[in-house]
This record gives structure tokens, sequence and C-alpha cells, in this order.
């Protein structure tokens, strides 16, 4: 495991999950959105049908 996959572990599943897993996750999102603005909308659907705005930490 190099320390990039390490360090995603602890933050997500460790015990700082907690406190940084979910910002995290809406840092990832809102990357995406800026990155490609014309998928926008359709990036949102996506990420509401496929049920990951419901996440918690404790799904990792």
């Amino acid at each position: 495991m190099n320390e990039l996959d390490a360090w995603y572990e602890k933050a997500l599943r460790g015990e700082a999950s907690n406190l940084i897993g979910n910002k995290i996750l809406q840092k990832l999102e809102d990357e995406i959105e800026v990155e490609f603005p014309s998928t926008t909308s359709e990036f949102t659907d996506f990420f509401k049908e496929r049920g990951y705005d419901t996440l918690s930490n404790f799904d990792f």
C-alpha cells in the first residue's frame, strides 16, 4: 500500500473518519462538478440515484 492509499484508508476508516470522511467526499463531489461543469446536473442525478448523497462515515 502506498502512502496515499494509507492516508485515505486512515481518513475514511480510521479514528479520523469522524472528523474528515464526509469532508473528503464533499470535496471530491465539488471538484468533479468544477472539472466537468457540463455534466453537473447529470452528475448530481447520478450521485443521488446511487445513494452516494446518503453515505455516512460508517459506510466505509
